[in-house]
């Protein structure tokens, strides 16, 4: 079919279109189901760093909204044939900084982190501090490739933060994970979980690795037991060797 202007139309016809509507509107019935089962299980922090601002009753409350805007937005994308992306952050580093600097230069460093994960999410996606270290970040129509593009572009290659604190430059990188959902609507809850799984799993490998580097620079660095050298035989005197006959010499009878 052919439009006005000569170009191809490529809009999909109303049966297909349906189709994929109703299919969408059912994986989202089973989600909601799922969903609201499976909300009132979360409690309190499910994991990561301890938070070092605000009270888990807070964190909480903000989860179970990520939950319920989450599956909305997942079920919207859907129905239109598109993707999402949900990024999870955690910047374990702000108990430290809360720690050293206290906690107003951890709520400016916390500020600044949400401000550009807000310019990630745009108009069209969600920005959540969902813990008090971690923020999820839910981005309708983007599949991983496009996400992951995104984050680099807003955040930069390394995805550093870099706030000047009481005179000194704080950097601090998060750790990140990913889940994509493609044609069958999963819950939020569940994608946040799994995140969080995988956050956690990659933190431990990271202190398995430095404790196995730390015990090989011990044992490179120990010093080496001493061991005692056996004492040399005496040498002979020069002249008592030059008078002393070979034992050649020794064999052969005298004139």
């Amino acid at each position: 079919m052919r439009s006005p202007s000569g170009l191809h139309s490529h809009r999909p016809q109303p049966s297909t279109a349906a189709a994929r509507f109703s299919l969408a509107l059912l994986s989202c019935v089973g989600l909601r189901r799922k969903a609201k089962a499976g909300h009132p299980v979360e409690q309190s922090t499910p994991g990561g760093a301890p938070d070092s601002i605000g009270s888990p009753e807070r964190w909480a409350s903000h989860r179970a909204a990520v939950y319920e805007r989450g599956d909305t937005m997942i079920c919207e994308a859907l129905a239109r044939g598109e993707p999402v992306t949900v990024v999870m952050f955690e910047q374990a580093d702000l108990p430290e900084l809360h720690a050293l600097f206290g906690s107003a230069a951890a709520r400016a460093v916390a500020s600044a982190f949400g401000a550009r994960l807000r310019q990630l999410a745009g108009s069209g996606g969600a920005a959540v501090r969902s813990e008090g270290n971690t923020w999820t970040v839910v981005l309708p129509g983007h599949g991983a490739e496009r996400a992951l593009a995104a984050v680099r572009r807003v955040l930069g290659p390394g995805l550093a933060t870099e706030v000047e604190v009481e005179g000194e430059e704080i950097v601090l990188v998060p750790r990140m994970a990913m889940h994509t959902v493609g044609a069958q609507a999963w819950p939020m809850l569940h994608i946040y979980r799994e995140m969080r799984g995988k956050i956690d799993r990659a933190h431990a490998l990271e202190l398995r690795r430095q404790e196995y580097l730390r015990r090989e620079r011990e044992s490179h660095s120990r010093p080496a037991p001493l061991v005692r050298a056996t004492a040399p035989a005496p040498a002979m005197p020069r002249r008592a060797r030059a008078a002393s006959p070979s034992p050649a010499a020794s064999a052969i009878p005298a004139a």
